[in-house]
């Protein structure tokens, strides 16, 4: 398929069973909406046998129906390498549960990765997020963000937009969504967010996870931004997982940081739906207003609050820890437990 300047009309990809040699998207500035859907039947993956390059435009997914089932995400399967170009965007923003669903509807803001305002559930997992963002409450507000995921058996250079961020809204708006990326190389300079919606009562931080699988791939070749921050002050950051070709499986690392800003908070274990267990080998580091929160015990690989506003707030619950015992300041602990 090859998209370019003759034309800029808006398109939906939703051919089931055609798998594509490759896909040039150079000039084009139109929408190219890929109509791929949850589950094992139907249109599941865009797979794509060699490159992809998409310099310009935009690639999204359908705009999910009222209610709490997840019907439609952005997924695809590059066997070569991926380019998303300055000009390009992959934008799934507000496209996950409408306003008053998900599992992370609470009283005002929309939570996911991380509690929106209204201090609803976290859920889902951290490692391998392909959930969709909570709405806010159903008196006024946005829906959440959407979902991507994208597996890429070359290089994939990000040099453009990828973003799942909440609907910004004067009232109520929802939380982020997912961003899951799997690449044998990841370079670039461009801005990969989750983030939770902008508003009068902010949604909280979705969840994105990146993992390279080339021998000795690692993160040094990506220099761009990587946010899942809340959508403002008193909502939660979401989580930021990376996993290098070294580490050994169950092996990451989680970094949860919300710039600066008044943070709520951004609960562990997840709710459903989630997975146990994922992160028992797991490093976290907490930062910039982050209040990681316990809600029930926990067990993970490692810990530290790499901030003097970073705080790990036990709740009078027992964290558990892999490592050789070290010093956690400069941030704070709270509520401990028995």
């Amino acid at each position: 398929i090859v998209l370019n300047t003759t034309s800029h009309k808006n398109m939906t990809w939703n051919m089931t069973n055609m798998q594509m040699v490759s896909w040039s998207q150079i000039g084009y500035t139109g929408t190219v909406t890929i109509a791929t859907v949850y589950g094992t039947t139907g249109f599941t993956n865009f797979n794509i046998i060699g490159d992809c390059i998409i310099s310009n435009g935009v690639w999204t997914h359908m705009v999910n129906p009222a209610g709490n089932t997840e019907v439609y995400r952005l997924r695809t399967t590059v066997g070569g390498n991926l380019i998303v170009g300055t000009g390009a965007i992959i934008n799934v923003t507000g496209k996950g549960y409408v306003q008053g669903a998900g599992p992370g509807l609470g009283g005002r803001g929309g939570s996911y990765g991380g509690s929106g305002s209204s201090d609803g559930s976290c859920y889902g997992s951290i490692v391998a997020p392909t959930n969709l963002g909570s709405g806010s409450c159903s008196y006024a507000g946005g829906a959440g963000g959407g979902a991507i995921r994208l597996i890429v058996s070359g290089v994939f250079r990000n040099d453009g937009l990828i973003c799942a961020i909440g609907v910004t809204s004067d009232y109520y708006v929802g939380s982020g969504g997912s961003v899951y990326l799997t690449a044998g190389t990841l370079t670039g300079v461009g801005v990969i967010q989750a983030n939770g919606g902008a508003g009068g009562a902010p949604g909280g931080g979705g969840r994105i996870a990146l993992v390279v699988t080339n021998a000795g791939a690692d993160f040094s070749l990506y220099t761009g931004s990587i946010q899942a921050c809340g959508g403002g002050n008193g909502a939660g950051a979401g989580t930021i997982f990376r996993k290098r070709a070294a580490d050994r499986r169950g092996y990451g690392t989680v970094l949860v940081d919300n710039s600066g800003l008044t943070a709520g908070n951004t609960d562990v274990p997840p709710g459903p739906p989630n997975v146990t267990n994922e992160v028992d080998f797991v490093t976290f580091n907490i930062t910039n207003a982050v209040t990681l929160r316990l809600t029930n015990n926990y067990l993970l690989g490692d810990i530290f609050l790499q901030s003097a506003n970073a705080q790990l707030n036990l709740g009078s619950k027992t964290l558990t820890v892999r490592s050789k015992e070290h010093l956690l300041s400069p941030g704070t602990v709270v509520n401990y437990g028995a």
